[in-house]
């Protein structure tokens, strides 16, 4: 009489190629992926079934191979702005176990989310409760703070354009602010920059 045994259920890590092997004399097969062959080749998540026929008698087995396949996946990011260390990112994953988080690079610690984090490369390891590992490498690109010009300046004491305003100077606290008549005198020099000069030829600081 044939017989049949494919194993027990099988987990991996990841995608493999699993051999399933129902071999008889004088047999024919049935597999659950209608192939007719003594052997098939498992290579995704699926319940994997066999029928042999040999001589008039027909056994049957199944195994079930589950491929824990899951990447890290970004649930939120707020970039930092360049210079600073006012981002935050909140990481998850793909996987369908409870999955835990290893800082290894960028950062330090368990916490999936990071605060007040600055721009680069953060490098985690991601470890499902079936023991399955995932590195993954997330750069983070800093923002760079939008800087508006001001055309108009009238020093009249008004209360209104009194003082040349650049917005969004105050981000880049260690730039100079020059300022040129139209013969290429420099009347103004100045750094940090806090938006308070009111026209009048000025050396600066």
């Amino acid at each position: 009489n044939p017989s049949v045994n494919l194993g027990p259920d099988t987990l991996t890590c990841g995608i493999q190629n699993i051999l399933l092997n129902a071999t008889n004399i004088f047999a024919t097969y049935v597999w659950s992926n209608a192939a007719t062959t003594p052997t098939i080749i498992a290579a995704q998540t699926n319940l994997y079934w066999v029928q042999v026929t040999s001589c008039g008698t027909t056994v049957s087995d199944s195994i079930n191979i589950v491929m824990d396949t899951f990447s890290v996946i970004i649930v939120s990011l707020v970039p930092t702005d360049c210079g600073a260390n006012n981002g935050t990112l909140t990481i998850g994953s793909t996987s369908v176990y409870p999955t835990t988080y290893q800082w290894i690079a960028g950062a330090s610690g368990t916490n999936p989310t990071l605060t007040n984090m600055s721009d680069g490369n953060f490098v985690v390891n991601a470890t499902d409760s079936v023991g399955c590992l995932v590195t993954a490498t997330i750069p983070v690109v800093c923002n760079i703070p939008t800087i508006v010009i001001s055309q108009l300046i009238t020093p009249n004491s008004d209360g209104k354009n009194d003082t040349w305003i650049i917005q969004g100077i105050d981000q880049f606290p260690a730039a100079r602010v020059k300022v040129f008549n139209r013969w290429g005198n420099m009347v103004y020099n100045a750094s940090p920059y806090n938006n308070n000069w009111d026209g009048k030829p000025d050396s600066g600081s």
